[in-house]
């Protein structure tokens, strides 16, 4: 009884969705406000355009974070243990030691512009 009603309650939830899109049709309708039905299309597309250019910005970031792993982590290994650098930094010494954790600091210093002078700046 409990699943059935459950699904009801979904079913109930899309209803509710599919109800937000009567007042785009209402917009195409009435002659005065078709400016703005084009203007919603246009940001419908545009949202669209946007989440593949996060999909492709995602995708080449990750080929780097890759690269990262690879090629800087061991320099980051080899300069703490050797000249002491990012002893009082936990994220520092983890930063490139996976493929996420090397796309979070890309994304914070590249995208946000955060944090170039703790990681970035000693490893050039």
């Amino acid at each position: 009884a409990a699943d059935v009603l459950g699904f009801r309650i979904k079913v109930l939830r899309v209803l509710r969705l599919v109800r937000i899109f009567r007042p785009i049709r209402l917009l195409k309708r009435v002659r005065a406000l078709r400016e703005l039905y084009k203007l919603a299309m246009m940001m419908a597309t545009v949202f669209r355009t946007l989440l593949w250019c996060f999909l492709l910005c995602f995708i080449v970031m990750t080929g780097w974070a890759m690269l990262m792993v690879e090629i800087v982590y061991p320099a980051v290994q080899d300069m703490h243990r050797t000249e002491g650098h990012f002893a009082n930094c936990e994220q520092c010494q983890r930063a490139t030691s996976s493929v996420m954790d090397a796309n979070l600091l890309l994304f914070k210093t590249v995208i946000a512009g955060d944090g170039w002078g703790e990681i970035a700046v000693p490893v050039i």
